[in-house]
């Protein structure tokens, strides 16, 4: 391609490397006939504000002249009519929209205006990008993009957790370390836990795998008795947390009680009908899952080691299965 403005802009805005590196971008999706949408944004970004940039200043004369006319609109002592597509060099077009704006000021090109010649040459450079971005557009490709340079995962001393399922660490004794967690920003705890985190790898017992699906069972009872609670209106009233507006920005939770017979009553505990029900079915569905899999467990040896070596995992670990 042919871009002496837009290369000139670049290398003015100090982003040579990235006008570059986007156009290149864009040719090798074209060719290869495949662009990861990461890179195909990351182009748009750069060249769209280049493109930008590269008409902002080549229709500068026009924009300075405004100013010191008091707005009146001219070309170089004619007055533009209203709709003349000239006008965009004033209220110039967006960067995906140039090729058409483009074939509407061509008719003006043997304009003797020097000003006119050097917007209208800036736009065509701008309508190639443009155009570039219209033939890779359907070759984009989502998700996530690979690493070029991919970091190993290190699978040493891990098991699979009896809970989540995923491998993760071990500790000396083969017990999961903690997982599943986040940390908030600032100075805090951490949020959320897997409860498989102390237990033995899957591989080892399913010892987790039974205490989750005991966890499981006891909030199913608690789901049943909010279920009868609910359909039987049993509960005086109930209460929903709303947001209050403070102000600009600001708003505020403020909780809301509501008596039984009122209509807000039974607003809420339909909505709470409808999704204790929903959360008794996948509990259910979970623990019939989980109780299958205790079901068929079989003591494996661990496939990357650990605190305990496979050796030991067959003198040690099976001797107790055996005994």
């Amino acid at each position: 391609m042919n871009l002496p403005k837009l290369t000139a802009y670049a290398a003015y805005d100090n982003r040579t490397q990235k006008f570059e590196v986007a156009i290149k971008a864009l040719e090798d999706g074209v060719a290869n006939k495949h662009i990861w949408n990461v890179d195909y944004e990351e182009a748009k970004f750069t060249l769209s504000r280049l493109a930008d940039g590269l008409i902002d200043l080549s229709s500068k004369p026009y924009k300075d002249h405004m100013r010191e006319t008091g707005g009146t609109g001219y070309s170089h002592g004619a007055h533009w009519k209203e709709g003349d597509p000239r006008w965009m060099a004033i209220y110039h077009p967006q960067f995906m929209t140039v090729p058409g704006a483009v074939k509407k000021l061509e008719k003006f090109e043997t304009s003797e205006d020097p000003s006119f010649k050097i917007f209208l040459n800036s736009l065509r450079e701008v309508a190639q990008v443009a155009e570039l971005f219209k033939t890779v557009k359907p070759f984009i490709v989502k998700g996530r993009k690979p690493s070029e340079n991919p970091v190993e995962k290190d699978v040493t001393n891990t098991g699979v957790c009896p809970v989540c399922m995923k491998r993760q660490k071990l500790t000396f004794d083969g017990t999961l370390v903690a997982h599943g967690y986040t940390i908030p920003r600032g100075w805090g705890g951490r949020n959320g836990m897997c409860i498989g985190r102390g237990y033995k790898a899957w591989e080892l017992a399913p010892d987790g795998a039974i205490a989750f699906k005991k966890g499981m069972e006891s909030y199913l009872k608690e789901l049943n008795r909010m279920l009868d609670n609910l359909q039987n209106s049993k509960s005086p009233s109930l209460s929903e947390t709303i947001q209050i507006r403070k102000g600009f920005g600001k708003y505020e939770n403020e909780r809301r009680t509501y008596d039984k017979g009122t209509p807000d009553y039974e607003r809420i505990r339909r909505s709470e009908l409808m999704n204790t029900e929903n959360a008794i079915r996948y509990i259910t569905s979970d623990i019939e899952a989980v109780g299958q899999r205790i079901e068929n467990w079989k003591a494996e040896p661990l496939t990357y080691g650990g605190a305990e070596t496979q050796e030991r995992w067959k003198s040690k670990l099976l001797k107790k299965a055996v005994t």
